[in-house]
């Protein structure tokens, strides 16, 4: 993940489609990671306002274990 800057590479809805794709066909059932995007699209505002309330606290967690900020 980290030598192909994986996080990097989900920063845009083309390149999250692909990895939903590849992790779709690697999954060993029935699933719909085809139309994670969608879901992804259709909900982003909710999502982001979960995740701007939680990645403070994750800093605040793992900063006495890592140089991160």
């Amino acid at each position: 993940m980290i030598a192909d800057d994986f996080l990097m590479s989900c920063k845009n809805e083309e390149r999250l489609r692909k990895t939903f794709d590849r992790v779709g066909k690697r999954a060993n059932f029935n699933n719909n990671f085809d139309k994670a995007h969608e879901d992804l699209r259709t909900h982003f505002t909710k999502l982001e306002q979960h995740f701007m309330a939680f990645f403070p606290e994750l800093l605040i967690h793992i900063d006495p274990f890592c140089a991160c900020n």
